[in-house]
């Protein structure tokens, strides 16, 4: 299994609730963690990031301690890397300051390999990793699934870096471009209002293709919504209550992660749906990043491999 992402190399200051600082990598690499948990050792992964000079020669040592992580899709950006300060309120509630940001990726940087990945997932994790022509042009050119969580695509960015959701330019043309859709509840609410309401969301996204959106609830598990027959289906995952968060930095690219391996796995949805809860409470259940064979030995343990 051949799996691409598109996404942004980050460096994480996580501040949680009790003023603790932690600093990580950050970004695609929550995605990367939780592939190489979750995938075997016959994959390969193909991460599409540029990677600022300040961070280029740390970041290929720290992929030595991977399995299966391609280096071809790697960029080199001669400037410094984009930096993530997170302040926590609570669990769910935190103010985002988005520092040094990097330009996005365009369609003539990605290698052919990209394009003949069994998967290709696009991560918005700064919002402008791609810009949308970019975006029509891979949908063009790569007949397999396109995965996107819709992430910062929602953020403004104020000249301090800090983040706050706006609305989307031309939502509707970015879905239309991917098979699996992924948000957290206010993304959904954002998504929702651009359409007029929930019913008419999904009616006009699968008038033309299959789509299917995942929305991820917290403690509270996720929600897939489909077409199927004329009718709209809604099924509820359920969080795993025996794994305790302590982090949710991180926690959708995990669920991300963990959907579309195992869906490619098994073509089973309630399967995907499961193994992408579990993924995103493991990862939860670090403070910061889980180094790769962490997240790993955790998903193996809690499957009984």
């Amino acid at each position: 299994m051949n799996l691409a992402l598109i996404g942004t190399l980050i460096r994480d200051e996580i501040i949680d609730t009790t003023f603790n600082r932690i600093e990580s990598w950050g970004g695609l690499v929550y995605t990367i963690n939780a592939l190489h948990a979750i995938c075997d050792e016959s994959s390969t992964i193909l991460p599409v990031m540029r990677i600022g000079k300040d961070c280029y020669s740390s970041f290929i040592e720290e992929l030595k301690n991977y399995n299966g992580v391609s280096k071809t899709g790697l960029l080199p950006y001669d400037g410094v890397n984009n930096k993530v300060r997170l302040q926590y309120k609570d669990a769910g509630q935190r103010d985002e300051y988005s520092l040094n940001p990097m330009p996005p990726i365009t369609f003539e940087e990605l290698s052919p390999s990209v394009l003949e990945a069994d998967v290709l997932m696009v991560n918005m994790v700064s919002g402008w990793d791609i810009a949308l022509p970019t975006m029509q042009r891979i949908r063009h050119n790569y007949n397999g699934i396109i995965a996107m969580d819709v992430h910062s695509l929602t953020l403004g960015r104020r000249e301090d870096g800090f983040r706050y959701h706006k609305k989307v330019q031309n939502l509707d043309q970015w879905l239309r471009c991917v098979d699996i859709i992924q948000c957290n509840a206010a993304e959904y609410e954002l998504c929702i209002e651009h359409f007029g309401n929930e019913d008419k969301l999904i009616r006009e996204l699968n008038k033309d293709a299959k789509r299917l959106i995942n929305i991820t609830l917290g403690e509270a598990g996720s929600r897939t919504i489909f077409f199927e027959s004329s009718k709209i289906k809604d099924v509820m995952g359920q969080a795993p209550r025996s794994i305790r968060v302590v982090d949710p930095t991180g926690c959708g690219d995990a669920f991300a992660a963990g959907f579309i391996a195992q869906y490619l796995l098994a073509n089973d949805l309630k399967s995907a749906i499961n193994e992408a809860n579990i993924l995103a409470a493991l990862n939860g259940s670090f403070k910061g990043l889980p180094t790769a064979w962490d997240l790993k030995e955790a998903y193996h343990k809690f499957k009984g491999i």
